[in-house]
Parts: structure tokens; C-alpha cells; sequence
């Protein structure tokens, strides 16, 4: 049996690889000309989060997003990537982190705030962004009652890595709280 080589070729300075440098070249060309068909049709965008401003744009594979807090530009600003999904999805993740930023222990009404914070989002016409920010809205409950019952459980007493295993199994601040102690 013939050992299979794999060619590669350098479009826009990536390297892109097929049976043949020719159909290498020629995955390159597609992923550039889909890449800027789509950067012309979306572009760049801008959302405020709360106290934060999130960025997305897009990149050769996918999508890039910064969330940035004003009056600290240059200082404190979070660089994330989702890289290959879609364009709603990149926002709901740019979303997610800013709301996840901005939440706190001290949070009284854990479902408004989740739905102040993806606001932006689930008011939109856009139904792609609506439809990912509802799953992100549901990943972002998750982790305010997580974060309950870990502080729950090492208020209790138990130390870090207990704390975080008893978050990771209880139903309930109440649970977490009977297994710490």
C-alpha cells in the first residue's frame, strides 16, 4: 500500500492542506473568499452589556470577540475567541462573559439579572441570536447556583477542593450546606 502524502499550500499566509498543492490552494481560496463575503456582510459589531461593551468581528476561521470595560481602556480588557461557530453564537458567547463578569455573590434576583443582562440579545429580531442566547441564559443559571452552592458549602466549613466537589454534586444551596458539614 502507498504511504499517502498530504500537500499543503500558503494562502493569505495560512497554510491549507489537500491531496494535491492545487487542491490545498484551492481549499485556501474557498475559506478567504467565504471569509470576507462574510465579513462584508456582517462585519464588526458592538454591544453594551451592562457596565461593558463587547466587540465581535471576524476572522479567517470563525469569529473574535474582546469585552472591554470603559474608562479602563488598556487596562482590564477580556480577549476571548469562538472560533468556527457562527455569528449568533460568537455574540451569545461575548454576551455570556459579560454578564458572567458583572455578576456577584451579592446579586439579590439571579433570574432578572440574567435577563437584564441578555437583553441585548433575546429582545433582537435576529432569531439565530435569540435562539443562542436562550441556551446561554440557561448555562448562565447554571453557574449563579453553582457558585451559591460552592460559597454555600465553604461557608459551611468545607475547604476549597471539597467545596468545589459538594457545588459539583448537591441540587441545592441547602444540600451543599448539609454535605459540608
Amino acid at each position: 500500500m502507498a504511504k499517502r502524502t498530504i500537500k499543503t499550500a500558503t494562502v493569505c499566509g495560512m497554510q491549507f492542506q489537500g491531496e494535491t498543492v492545487s487542491e490545498a490552494k484551492a481549499k485556501g481560496e474557498k475559506s478567504v473568499t467565504k471569509f470576507v463575503a462574510e465579513a462584508h456582510r456582517t462585519g464588526p459589531a458592538w454591544y453594551r452589556v451592562g457596565d461593558l461593551i463587547v466587540l465581535i468581528w471576524p476572522v479567517i476561521d470563525g469569529w473574535e470577540y474582546q469585552t472591554i470595560e470603559p474608562g479602563n481602556i488598556g487596562g482590564n480588557v477580556c480577549a476571548h475567541c469562538s472560533m468556527g461557530g457562527t455569528r449568533a453564537d460568537a455574540v451569545a458567547d461575548a454576551v455570556f462573559g459579560a454578564v458572567q463578569r458583572q455578576w456577584t455573590l451579592a446579586c439579590v434576583d439571579d433570574a432578572a439579572f440574567i435577563r437584564d443582562g441578555f437583553a441585548v440579545l433575546l429582545d433582537s429580531r435576529d432569531t439565530a441570536a435569540v435562539t443562542a442566547a436562550t441556551r446561554k441564559t440557561g448555562d448562565m443559571a447554571h453557574h449563579c447556583l453553582w457558585q451559591r452552592r460552592y460559597a454555600a458549602a465553604r461557608d459551611a466549613g468545607a475547604d476549597d477542593c471539597r467545596a468545589h466537589d459538594i457545588a459539583c454534586r448537591a441540587n441545592s444551596v441547602g444540600d451543599a450546606i448539609g454535605a459540608a458539614l
